[in-house]
C-alpha cells in the first residue's frame, strides 16, 4: 500500500495537471471583463431608456403639486395659474439660447401678479426671486442692472447680472417693463435672444469676487468672467400696455373661446403702443419690436380683476389662521358660528371702495383683533378672565346684506360698484363683555360715499360721482326735463331694447357762457349715479391724453366723460394739425361698447356750437343736443336770495324789481354781482348790502358807464308786447313754423327772443309765404306802437326785424319775380348778362321798378299788420301779461293759450 507521502504526492500531481495555464487565465480574465462592461452598458442603456419617462413623470408631478399649492394661496386667478402650470409640465426641450421660461403677466393692479411670482419662487425647487421696478431705469443708470465697467462712476457688478450669477435658478420680475428707456431694452435683448448678458464689471476667475479697481490687476477676458448665463432663469414681464383689451369684456370672452387669437391681439396691441422719448420729445415704440417678437414666444398670463368671492377666500383663510394664533397666545377662543360669513363681509367691505388683496390679507384679521385687545386693556380686566369671543348681527343688518349686498355678489358686480361709486360700508358696532365672554355686535350697516383723495398718479385722472343734483339747480326746467329723459335710458335700458335702439353715446349742451352747462352735466351724473370726469377740449388736442382719459373711463364704466369747451378742438380740413386729435376722439367714441355695464357716455359743452366739427356731433356719436339758455326767473331768484341771505344785508328787497333788472344775466354775472356789492360796501365802509346797492351794481355790470333813462319795468313791458305780437302773428299766419319758446331775455348768442325754425323754411316759398313772413317781422314794432304810441313805441330794438322784412320783400321782387308790375325777372341774371359793359337804361329801369315795388310791398304790409294787430289785440295783451309774469313761455303752453282764445 502506498504510504501517506506517496498519496500526498499523487494529489499534488493531479492538481498540477488540472491547473489552467497562464493563457487560459488571461483569456478568462478578458472574458470576465467584457462581461462586466457588457452588463454595465446594458444597464446604462436601460437607464437612459427610462430617463425621459422619469423626467416626464417628474414634470407632471411638479405641475400637479405646483397647481395645488398655487390654488391654495392665490384666489380668483385660475386661468393665470393654469398657464404657468401648463408651461411647467410641457417643458420638453431645453433652449440653451434663451431663459428657461418667460411670462407676460397682464392685468389690473392688485390682482396678484407679483404674488404669483413670489409663490412660484417658494414652490419651485432652488429658485430665488428678485423684483425690479423698471420705471427707475433710464439711459444714464442702466449700469445698475448690468454693471459699470472700470473707469465709470459706480464701477461694480449689476443688480440683475449679479443676482443671476450667484443664483442661476432665479425668478426675475421686470415690473412696468415699457417704462424703462429703450437703450436699456436694447441692452437686455441679449438675454432673450442668446440666453446671456455681459456684465460691465465682471468677476475674478480665481476668487469669483467682483473685479476691483486694484491697480496691480488688469482684468480681461483671460482672468475675468463677464458673461452671465440666464438659461436657467425664469423671467416675468409686467406691463400696462394693451390695457384697453384686457379690460374689455368682449376680449375676455375671446380669451375663453380662442386663446391663441387673444394672444395675437395682445401682442399686436403692445406692438402698436408708443411713448415719449425723454431726450428728443418725439415718439418711439413703447417696447422694441425685436423684444415684442421674442415675447411672442412667451407664456401670456391674463389676470382678472378679483371678484368678492376671491377677497372672501383670502380673508377667511388668514382670519381663521390668525384666530388660532390668538387663542394660543391669549387662551381666548373666537367662536366661528353660522353668521361668520356675514360677519366677514362687514369686515372686508370696511376696506372699500378700492379693495386690495394684500391689504385685506394683512389687515382684515389684525384690525379686528386689535380692537379686542384694546377693549381688554381699557376694561382693566385680566386677560385670563376672558375665554371666548362671540359675534352677533342685528336682524336689520342681515336684511341689508340679503337685499342690497348679496345680489351684487351673486351678479359679480359688487367690487366694481364700490370702486365706481366710491362707496364703503359704514358699520355701527360695539364690544361688550359678560361672564368671560367678549361680545362683538353689529347694530347697523349702510353704504356711504367717501371723499375721494385726488389721484397723484401719472395720469392724474379722477372719476367721482358729483354731489350736486337737479334739485340744487334752480330753473332750466326744459333742459332738466330733456336730461331726465336721457337718464331714463340708462336706468331703464329695456325702453331702448323694445325699439331695437342702441344706447346714445353722447350729448351736447350748448348755449351762452355762464348759463350752468357744467353744473347740469354734474347733476346729470349724480342723478344717473355714474362716475364723472371733467376735461377740456384743449386737453384732447393731445391724442395720448385722449387715450388715457377714455382708458380710465373704461375702468369706471358705465361712466361719463365731460368735455368742456369742446369747440376748442376745432375742425378738420386746415393745416393746423387738427386731423389727428379729432380722429382720435372719433375713434374712441366709435369704439364704445354697447354691452350693459361697459357704456361710456360723453357730455360735451360749448358756447359756440357752430365751431364744432360736424363729425363729432353727428348721429351715432354726440347725437343729443340740448340748448341751455340764459338763467330764467327762478334761477336768478335763487342767486339773488343767496346774496341777500348769505351776505350782510339791510332793509327790504323788491324781488320782482331785482329780477327785472337782472334779466339776461348769466350765473357768472350774478356771482360777480355778489362780489361787486360786497366790494362796494367795503370801499365805502358800509355794514350791509341794500337794494339800492344791488341795483347800482347791476347797472354797472350791465351798462358800464352808460345809464339808460328807461326803468327795467318799462323795458320788460315793451319787450313783452313786442314778443307777444310777433308770436301771435307767427302762430296764426305761419302755423307750420315751429316755435320752441318765447322769452323776455335773450335765448341764444344772437340775442333773439323767440326760438324757432324760421330760417329753415326756405324752399318752395309762395308769394303768400313771403308776405306773411314780412308781416311777422313787422308785428313786434306795430304792437309796441299800438300800446305806447308812435313816439315811445318806436325804438331801435326792431332793427333786425326790419332788416329781415326788407330782405324778404326784395328777394321776392328782384330774385323770384313775384311782383306783377316788375315782372318775371332775376336782377342778378340781368347784371350777369351785362358784365363788362356800361349799365344800360334797361338795368336802371328795372332798379327803379324794384324800388317802387319794394316801397309798395312795405306800405301794404304795414297797413295789413296794423289791421291784424287790432283784430287780435286782446290775445296779444293777454300773452304779454303772462310773459311778464313767467318770463318764458314754452310751445305747448303757447299753443294752448292761442287755441283757447281763437276758438272763442
Amino acid at each position: 500500500m502506498p504510504n501517506l507521502k506517496e498519496l500526498a504526492q499523487a494529489a499534488m500531481d493531479k492538481e498540477e495537471k488540472n491547473k489552467p495555464s497562464l493563457a487560459e487565465l488571461a483569456q478568462a480574465a478578458v472574458e470576465k471583463h467584457e462581461k462586466i462592461i457588457e452588463d454595465k452598458y446594458a444597464k446604462k442603456l436601460a437607464q437612459e431608456d427610462k430617463e425621459p419617462i422619469v423626467q416626464a413623470n417628474n414634470n407632471i408631478e411638479l405641475a400637479r403639486t405646483l397647481k395645488e399649492k398655487l390654488s391654495k394661496e392665490l384666489f380668483g386667478q385660475e386661468q393665470a395659474i393654469n398657464t404657468v402650470v401648463n408651461s411647467m409640465k410641457n417643458d420638453i426641450s431645453e433652449n440653451k439660447k434663451a431663459p428657461k421660461a418667460t411670462y407676460l403677466f397682464l392685468g389690473s393692479p392688485a390682482t396678484g401678479k407679483t404674488f404669483l411670482a413670489e409663490l412660484m419662487s417658494e414652490h419651485l425647487p432652488k429658485y430665488k426671486i428678485m423684483k425690479f421696478d423698471m420705471t427707475q431705469y433710464h439711459q444714464q443708470n442702466g449700469g445698475e442692472l448690468y454693471g459699470y465697467p472700470a473707469g465709470w462712476k459706480g464701477y461694480g457688478v449689476g443688480q440683475l447680472t449679479g443676482f443671476v450669477h450667484r443664483n442661476p435658478k432665479a425668478i426675475i420680475v421686470l415690473d412696468a417693463f415699457e417704462k424703462c428707456d429703450n437703450i436699456i431694452q436694447s441692452n437686455l435683448l441679449g438675454i432673450f435672444e442668446g440666453g446671456q448678458l455681459r456684465d460691465g464689471c465682471g468677476w475674478d476667475k480665481v476668487t469669483d469676487a467682483p473685479c476691483s479697481e486694484d491697480p496691480d490687476i488688469i482684468y480681461n477676458e483671460e482672468n475675468a468672467n463677464y458673461m452671465v448665463d440666464f438659461t436657467q432663469a425664469i423671467f416675468i414681464i409686467t406691463t400696462s400696455l394693451g390695457k384697453e383689451l384686457y379690460l374689455d369684456n368682449r376680449f375676455k370672452e375671446l380669451v375663453k373661446q380662442d386663446y391663441i387669437q387673444a394672444e395675437s391681439m395682445i401682442l399686436e396691441a403692445i406692438r402698436r403702443e408708443r411713448k415719449r422719448d425723454s431726450r428728443s420729445g418725439g415718439w418711439q415704440e413703447a417696447i422694441l419690436p425685436e423684444l415684442v417678437s421674442r415675447f411672442s414666444q412667451a407664456n401670456i398670463c391674463l389676470f382678472n380683476k378679483l371678484n368678492y368671492d376671491a377677497y372672501a377666500n383670502i380673508a377667511k383663510k388668514v382670519f381663521l389662521q390668525y384666530k388660532d394664533g390668538f387663542k394660543e397666545r391669549y387662551n381666548i377662543e373666537f367662536s366661528v358660528e353660522e353668521n361668520f360669513d356675514d360677519f366677514l363681509k362687514t369686515q372686508i367691505l370696511n376696506f372699500a371702495p378700492e379693495l386690495d388683496a394684500r391689504r385685506i390679507k394683512d389687515k382684515v384679521s389684525t384690525t379686528f383683533f386689535d380692537r379686542i385687545t384694546a377693549y381688554i386693556m381699557d376694561s382693566g380686566i385680566k386677560t385670563s378672565e376672558f375665554n371666548k369671543i362671540k359675534i352677533s348681527i342685528s336682524k336689520s343688518c342681515i336684511n341689508y346684506l340679503k337685499e342690497t349686498i348679496d345680489p351684487l355678489i351673486e351678479d359679480e358686480t359688487l367690487v366694481k360698484e364700490l370702486f365706481r361709486k366710491n362707496i364703503t360700508l359704514d358699520v355701527e358696532d360695539a364690544i361688550t363683555s359678560k361672564r368671560g365672554v367678549i361680545n362683538y355686535k353689529i347694530f347697523n350697516i349702510r353704504f356711504k360715499q367717501v371723499t375721494k383723495i385726488k389721484d397723484f398718479s401719472e395720469d392724474g385722472l379722477v372719476f367721482d360721482i358729483p354731489n350736486v343734483s337737479f334739485d340744487d339747480i334752480a330753473g332750466h326746467y326744459k333742459a332738466k326735463q330733456r336730461l331726465q329723459e336721457v337718464i331714463n335710458f340708462f336706468k331703464e335700458p329695456k325702453l331702448l331694447e323694445s325699439f331695437d335702439i342702441a344706447p346714445p353715446k353722447g350729448m351736447l349742451l350748448y348755449g351762452p357762457p355762464g348759463t350752468g352747462k357744467t353744473m347740469l352735466a354734474k347733476a346729470f351724473a349724480k342723478e344717473a349715479e355714474l362716475p364723472f370726469i371733467a376735461v377740456t377740449g384743449l386737453e384732447l388736442l393731445d391724442p395720448v391724453k385722449t387715450k388715457q382719459i377714455f382708458a380710465k373711463a373704461k375702468e369706471y364704466a358705465p361712466s361719463i366723460v365731460f368735455i368742456d369747451e369742446i369747440d376748442t378742438i376745432g375742425k378738420r380740413g386746415g393745416d393746423d394739425g387738427k386731423e389727428i386729435p379729432i380722429n382720435k376722439l372719433l375713434s374712441e367714441i366709435d369704439g364704445f361698447s354697447d354691452t350693459k355695464g361697459e357704456n361710456i357716455f360723453v357730455i360735451a359743452a360749448t358756447n359756440y356750437k357752430e365751431n364744432i366739427d360736424s363729425a363729432i356731433i353727428r348721429p351715432g356719436r354726440i347725437e343729443i343736443h340740448i340748448e341751455v339758455n340764459n338763467l330764467d326767473k327762478d334761477a336768478r331768484e335763487y342767486f339773488l336770495n343767496k346774496i341777500i341771505q348769505n351776505k350782510p344785508s339791510s332793509g327790504s328787497f323788491d324781488m320782482n324789481r331785482l329780477l327785472m333788472h337782472t334779466a339776461g344775466f348769466t350765473g357768472s354775472q350774478l356771482e360777480l354781482l355778489s362780489k361787486e356789492a360786497s366790494f362796494y360796501c367795503l370801499r365805502h365802509g358800509l355794514p350791509a348790502i341794500t337794494q339800492e346797492i344791488l341795483v347800482e351794481q347791476i347797472n354797472a355790470i350791465k351798462y358800464g358807464e352808460k345809464q339808460t333813462y328807461l326803468s327795467a319795468e318799462q323795458i320788460f313791458e315793451e319787450t313783452a308786447v313786442y314778443e307777444a305780437g310777433r308770436a301771435v302773428a307767427s302762430k296764426i299766419l305761419m302755423p307750420h313754423i315751429h316755435i320752441e319758446h318765447i322769452s323776455l331775455t335773450p335765448r341764444d348768442n344772437n340775442e333773439h327772443f323767440i326760438s324757432n325754425d324760421y330760417n329753415e323754411i326756405q324752399d318752395n316759398m309762395t308769394v303768400k309765404d313771403f308776405k306773411n313772413r314780412i308781416l311777422v317781422s313787422l308785428a313786434g314794432r306795430t304792437s309796441q306802437i299800438k300800446r305806447f304810441g308812435s313816439s315811445d313805441g318806436m325804438n331801435s330794438g326792431a332793427l333786425n326785424d326790419l332788416q329781415q322784412a326788407t330782405h324778404d320783400a326784395y328777394k321776392a321782387i328782384a330774385h323770384y319775380g313775384m311782383d306783377a308790375e316788375v315782372g318775371y325777372i332775376n336782377i342778378n341774371g340781368i347784371m350777369d348778362a351785362q358784365k363788362g359793359s356800361s349799365v344800360s337804361k334797361d338795368t336802371e329801369h328795372y332798379h327803379t321798378k324794384i324800388d317802387k315795388a319794394l316801397e309798395r310791398w312795405m306800405n301794404e304790409s304795414e297797413e295789413n299788420i296794423k289791421n291784424f294787430i287790432d283784430e287780435h289785440w286782446n290775445i296779444i295783451e293777454e300773452l304779454a301779461s303772462l310773459l311778464l309774469e313767467k318770463e318764458i313761455i314754452y310751445e305747448d303752453e303757447l299753443d294752448t293759450i292761442l287755441k283757447t282764445r281763437l276758438s272763442h
